[in-house]
Formats: structure tokens, C-alpha cells, sequence
């Protein structure tokens, strides 16, 4: 799926993967030259915090544009980007295309944006498969919804508009004409990230699902999100649903160590599960792993929402198992096991549906 990832030992600077970069954009190439219409593909760079610069290129010149990409790949705090749109030939020079100017909507793009709050269903709970993921920062996600056929910037909106209420993440689904990562390239966090605890260091753009050619039907989408809720209420747990503690209990106990999670899991994830020290400490250990932490963890409350912020935005756990992960017997969990049930009127229960729960708060440190 993604090449061999070549790591800089003196500073632990991710190589780019040109294998990963020259599919993506061979796939752009291949939904573009497949919707008849005139136009070009462009490709946006950011360096630093607001120097932006826009290429274009003709539909079908993949050698061109990977290689630009590949290029621009290797400079230092340079962040790059591809619509999955067709633009005008005549936008204004210099304009990195706004929706206005979009001929056609080649695909969707779901942004789950866990370290801003804004993760929305996860991958587990999309409203429908999305054939091509890409993981542009650990944790968080963007969905990829290749159209069966391209379509007029005025037929795509109002769909864009309500898949992005029925994931309920980053509203740049919306955008017919939003900037998105391509995989195979750097993540070089700005001056926010760094604010919201990401590491100086920049992180590679991964694909967790390849494309194999599978493409949607609007139609399908449609359907899909026809019935979806507005955003702000969509949540893995939404507090109109009960926790099935039954199957709570079938999984008590499964999470021992950070040895039993799986390799692709979160690394703040794993050092959280792992500490046996206090609240100081794990701050501390956060800091010696390279993991940036701007507002540090101040209880073990903050812990235990961010446990299981990061437990749902992997993707790969049911509510119940998360619910008995926040319930075993490690010290990042002593919020829920070592205070009295009583105490503030809460049950056990309460405390984990509460963590829980909040996850969909902007507040949390994921």
C-alpha cells in the first residue's frame, strides 16, 4: 500500500513516498480525463504560514504534476495540496481556484480533524465505504468518495453539503473547491498545530485504504446521507443512546498494557495506557516522546476523554470495547476505578459514558 518509509536518523524526518504521490495523482488524472470536460488540475503549495503558490496543469499530464509534487516534496516546510476538482482555464493567474471557478467535482472529502475536535463519526461510523483513505496526521483521517461521473459545480454542493453534515467533522467537505492533502507527501505543522500539542516534526502522509478503481454513484451518496442528522449531533455515542453493558462486560478487562493494542495505534495513545506514574509525569513523558503538549494534561479526567477521543478515532473499536478499555485496571484510568461511585451522584457507568461522550467537544487533547 505505501512504499518503505525511508526515515532521516539525524532528525527523524519522514522521506516523501513518490510511489504513494505519483498514485494519487495518476488517480486525479484518471477521474479528470473521464469527465469530457475542458479545464485544468492544480496544485497549491503553502510555505510557512500564508505563502501560497498555484500550478496548473493539463488534464492527463500526471509525469508533470507528480513530478512537481515529488519536487516541491523534499523543501522544508512546504505543505502541498490538489483539489479533486476540474478549474477553469481562464481563473485569474495566480488564484488557487475557488468554487466559482470549479468545471467539475471529481470526488468528496471527508476531513477528520481529531486534534481539532472535529473527527465527526470516525471512520467507523461514515455513512458509506469510502474506497480511498488517506491518514494525513496520526489520528486523523480523510475519507475519499471518487465519483462514478464528474459533476457541475451546482449538482455537487448541495451533496457535498449534506455529506459533510452526516460525518459532522471539518466543514471543508462542503467546498467543492477545498484544498486536500496527497498522500506520499509531508504534514509540516504550523503554528496552531504546534499550539494544539503536534510535534515539530513533520508526519507523512500515509494511505491506509488504496484506491483499486472503485467509484460512486451520486446517486448512492444521496441515498447514503438523505436522512443524515446536522452535525452537531452525530457522535459515535449519541447521548440519545444507551451503552450495552452486556457486551461492556464481555470485554472486562482486555487491556493490560500497551501490549495489547495493536501496531497502529495512537503513540500518545500507547504512553498513556502505559504510565504508572502521576499526572506531572505523564506530561513529562508526552514532552520526552517528541509529542508537543501546549495545555498539559491537569487531571486524570482530561486523561480519560483523551483516551477515549483516541480509542474512536482508530477506528477498529466497538463503543462497548472503549467503554471497558476506560474501565480496566491501569493508572490513566483511576478517574473511573479508584474514586467513590457515589460521590457527585455518579455510578462507574456514568463516568465512562460521560469520557465517552465527550470526545466530540473541541476541547479535548487528542
Amino acid at each position: 500500500m505505501n512504499a518503505p518509509v525511508n526515515i532521516d536518523t539525524a532528525n527523524a524526518i519522514p522521506a516523501p513516498d513518490h510511489t504513494a504521490i505519483r498514485s494519487h495523482i495518476a488517480m486525479m488524472h484518471t477521474l479528470a480525463s473521464q469527465a469530457g470536460v475542458e479545464g485544468v488540475l492544480t496544485l497549491t503549495r503553502i510555505e510557512g504560514e500564508n505563502k501560497i503558490f498555484t500550478e496548473r496543469f493539463s488534464i492527463g499530464d500526471v509525469e508533470n504534476h507528480a513530478n512537481a509534487v515529488i519536487g516541491w516534496s523534499a523543501n522544508t516546510g512546504v505543505n502541498l495540496y490538489s483539489p479533486w476538482a476540474i478549474f477553469r482555464k481562464d481563473m485569474p493567474r495566480g488564484s488557487k481556484g475557488a468554487e466559482e471557478h470549479v468545471v467539475a467535482a471529481l470526488a468528496f472529502v471527508g476531513d477528520l480533524d481529531a486534534d481539532t475536535g472535529k473527527a465527526g463519526t470516525g471512520l467507523a461510523g461514515l455513512p458509506l465505504a469510502s474506497p480511498y483513505i488517506m491518514e494525513t496526521s496520526e489520528g486523523n483521517f480523510q475519507p475519499v468518495f471518487p465519483l462514478a461521473r464528474a459533476m457541475s459545480k451546482a449538482e455537487a454542493k448541495p451533496i457535498a453539503v449534506a455529506l459533510s453534515d452526516a460525518i459532522g467533522a471539518d466543514s471543508r467537505t462542503k467546498d467543492t473547491s477545498g484544498l486536500f492533502r496527497i498522500a506520499g507527501t509531508l504534514n509540516w505543522p504550523s503554528a496552531k498545530k504546534l499550539e494544539r500539542e503536534r510535534s515539530p516534526v513533520p508526519q507523512l502522509v500515509k494511505v491506509k485504504l488504496a484506491w483499486t478503481g472503485e467509484r460512486i454513484e451520486p446517486a448512492t451518496i444521496q441515498a447514503a446521507v438523505k436522512d443524515a442528522r446536522p452535525s452537531t449531533k452525530l457522535t459515535i455515542v449519541p447521548k440519545t443512546t444507551a451503552i450495552d453493558w452486556t457486551k461492556v462486560d464481555e470485554h472486562a478487562g482486555w487491556l493490560k498494557s500497551f501490549n495489547d493494542l495493536p501496531k497502529d495505534f495512537s503513540s500518545r495513545g500507547r504512553i498513556i495506557v502505559g504510565h504508572t506514574g502521576n499526572i506531572k509525569d505523564l506530561n513529562f513523558d508526552m514532552e520526552e516522546a517528541g509529542l508537543v503538549v501546549a495545555k498539559p494534561y491537569q487531571s486524570w479526567s482530561e486523561v480519560s476523554i483523551a483516551l477515549a477521543a483516541i480509542f474512536k478515532n482508530h477506528g477498529g473499536y466497538t463503543t462497548e470495547k472503549i467503554a471497558a478499555a476506560l474501565m480496566c485496571d491501569l493508572t490513566c484510568n483511576q478517574h473511573v476505578t479508584y474514586r467513590r461511585t457515589e460521590a457527585r451522584g455518579r455510578t462507574k457507568h456514568c463516568q465512562v459514558v460521560y469520557s465517552i461522550r465527550r470526545t466530540e467537544s473541541p476541547t479535548d487533547r487528542r
